[in-house]
């Protein structure tokens, strides 16, 4: 989420990596943009494992838990 209390999602994705470097991280987006690069791509950026686009299926979303 991007609108928590002490941290957005960007930089929760970043220290939970930093922490947990092994633990899988799923960002998950309507696709809102911030400035110029889109909240996607920032994940990708600061490590997510793997980026989806709302809306998506229960499928692939379901195969993504299965393989992690």
């Amino acid at each position: 989420d991007m609108e928590m209390p002490k941290v957005d999602g960007i930089e929760a994705i970043a220290i939970m990596k930093r922490k947990r470097p092994k633990m899988k991280i799923y960002a998950i987006s309507g696709g809102g943009v911030l400035q110029k690069e889109s909240y996607l791509e920032l994940a990708d950026i600061v490590g997510a494992d793997e980026i989806l686009v709302k809306p998506f299926s229960l499928r692939k979303i379901a195969r993504l838990v299965k393989n992690s």
